[in-house]
């Protein structure tokens, strides 16, 4: 690689670290090994989907990243800094690992190059964030970026349909069960720019968030900047205390392509919240709803 030129030097480091993490998986030492696949097992990913969408490990040392990248004696801890890998303690102005002790996953652009990464915490005793994702680079935008896009343009083209999902899991989940029109927005509300993304492939959005109270906040706000874009919006809302994930491993296939065939219109699903809220029992609360 240039590594005089930024962008591309942050590129190779991220795919260097993509592989790092991918074999750390695949090799984990046997301390570490039955808590990271019995998580792995219990979630019901297979060895190709692990693969396919390069699912990785972060070891719980606090130098295991750095030390690598260090005695491979191409990059400084400057250049990790700036990809987002290692942060520089304000106490002694030393580094550590940013991801420590978590399942990996690789977010890719849209033409399948690494651009950072999300942790998912593994341990039940660990109370630090469930996930953290890499800061803002020069190459990766969280508001600009879709998780799994680069795997589900095809689709999403062929099937002129995207279905658009909150997490990393839901659309490893949904893949490794053949439904490959899928996307996530990675842990952020959604964007305009990453509506403007979907629009590049198609006009019609099947928004599928989690039923709880916090993916029913996180639909009614995707909705107003969907039909501000003018894209076709239709919403489906799982049965309580389910998400795509658990859904279709539950259900399977065909029961959740027919959840997706009963997506709701945008009236239907903004009265059934206010009818769940119990906002639709007196005149002026109706009034209020329309």
């Amino acid at each position: 690689p240039d590594i005089s030129n930024e962008i591309t030097k942050l590129y190779d480091i991220n795919q260097r670290a993509a592989k790092y993490f991918h074999d750390n998986l695949m090799n984990v030492g046997e301390q570490e090994k039955e808590m990271v696949w019995e998580y792995l097992d219990k979630r019901g990913l297979d060895r190709s989907i692990i693969t396919k969408f390069g699912i990785g490990y972060a070891r719980g040392n606090w130098h295991a990243l750095e030390n690598f990248f260090i005695e491979e004696g191409v990059y400084t801890h400057s250049d990790l800094e700036l990809a987002g890998l290692v942060i520089r303690s304000e106490k002694d102005f030393k580094y550590h690992d940013r991801f420590r002790g978590r399942l990996i996953f690789q977010i890719l652009n849209e033409s399948g190059k690494v651009i950072g990464f999300g942790g998912r915490v593994l341990k039940s005793d660990d109370d630090s964030a469930k996930y953290i994702n890499s800061p803002e680079t020069r190459i990766y935008y969280k508001s600009k970026t879709l998780y799994g896009l680069n795997f589900a343009k095809d689709s999403i083209r062929s099937n002129d349909s995207v279905i658009l999902v909150e997490g990393y899991m839901d659309v490893v989940s949904l893949f490794q069960s053949e439904i490959m029109n899928v996307v996530a927005s990675s842990g952020t509300a959604l964007t305009e720019d990453q509506i403007s993304l979907i629009s590049r492939y198609t006009k019609n959005i099947v928004l599928l968030y989690d039923s709880d109270v916090a993916g029913i906040k996180a639909a009614k706000r995707g909705i107003e900047l969907i039909l501000d874009k003018g894209l076709n919006l239709k919403i489906v809302t799982l049965p309580d205390g389910e998400d795509p994930d658990s859904f279709v491993k539950t259900h399977g296939k065909a029961t959740f392509e027919r959840e997706i065939e009963k997506s709701q219109s945008i009236i239907s699903f903004i009265s059934s919240i206010y009818e769940r809220e119990g906002k639709l029992s007196t005149p002026d609360e109706k009034t209020d709803f329309v």
